[in-house]
């Protein structure tokens, strides 16, 4: 709710506040993916921990040096961003639904199956 109105408040604020949520949400999937004994999800959880930390680094480049892709009329970083975050951020809740389900009924024994 606090983001939502940072909007109304300051817009430029906003993005800062959603790249606060990334901190505690990349520390449980990287906590999750080292006690995990499925390789499969230990991979999934390492790609995907490796494609949201070079969106941020992304994000970071795009803000610190706005300017010069302005310059060089090259918006294209920001765009980029959007693209691998979202990648990461499909993955993110698949591997954290994974352990969810493994939480909440080991009996059934969760997979998860990628390409």
């Amino acid at each position: 709710i606090i983001t939502f109105l940072c909007v109304f408040v300051n817009p430029k604020l906003n993005n800062y506040f959603l790249m606060l949520f990334a901190i505690p949400t990349l520390s449980m999937l990287v906590d999750q993916s080292r006690r995990t004994k499925n390789q499969k999800v230990k991979s999934l959880g390492k790609r995907t921990t490796i494609t949201a930390l070079s969106a941020v680094i992304l994000w970071i480049l795009d803000k610190l040096l706005c300017d010069f892709w302005i310059k060089i009329n090259a918006p294209i970083l920001h765009s980029l961003f959007h693209v691998i975050i979202i990648l990461a951020s499909d993955c993110n809740i698949v591997v954290l639904m994974y352990f969810k389900a493994v939480e909440v009924a080991p009996e059934l024994k969760p997979n998860i199956a990628y390409w």
